[in-house]
């Protein structure tokens, strides 16, 4: 019996591992953007509580279309970094105030889903964060 209770663990914690953090249909249908298929996925972060934040790198011959396409703009003087919440969970690369100058981003709300893509222009990273609902409503 207690070979058969450390199969089914050993078997969920596999699982579990290995299922994706960034999940393209979920984020396409809340702020119908869609990435690149070309892109690729630099990390992924999803505090299963009320927000997923993934990091791209773009191909820098792809990055202007995708931008003109779905209306990024300059951030503007008052635009912090604090409202890229899950940014603190990243370890690879991470938006840093003195490269503002170089960054679009594009924002916006689906019911009370709400979602904040950022875009270096130089270095062809996009961090795409999307804020749901605690269901859990703690």
């Amino acid at each position: 019996m207690k070979t058969v209770f450390y199969i089914l663990v050993s078997l969920i914690l596999l699982i579990t591992a290995c299922s994706p953090g960034y999940d393209h249909k979920y984020y396409e249908k809340v702020s119908h953007i869609e990435i690149p298929k070309s892109s690729t996925i630099i990390e992924s972060f999803d505090n299963s509580e009320f927000l997923t934040i993934t990091s791209f790198r773009l191909k820098k011959s792809e990055l202007n279309g995708f931008l003109i396409k779905y209306q990024f703009r300059e951030l503007t003087s008052d635009m912090s970094f604090e409202y890229l919440w899950g940014r603190k969970n990243l370890t690879k690369y991470v938006p840093e105030d003195r490269n503002r100058i170089h960054y679009l981003y594009n924002s916006g709300q689906n019911g009370k889903t709400r979602w904040l893509y950022i875009a270096d222009t130089i270095s062809n990273i996009l961090w795409a964060e999307i804020q749901y609902p605690d269901l859990a409503g703690d």
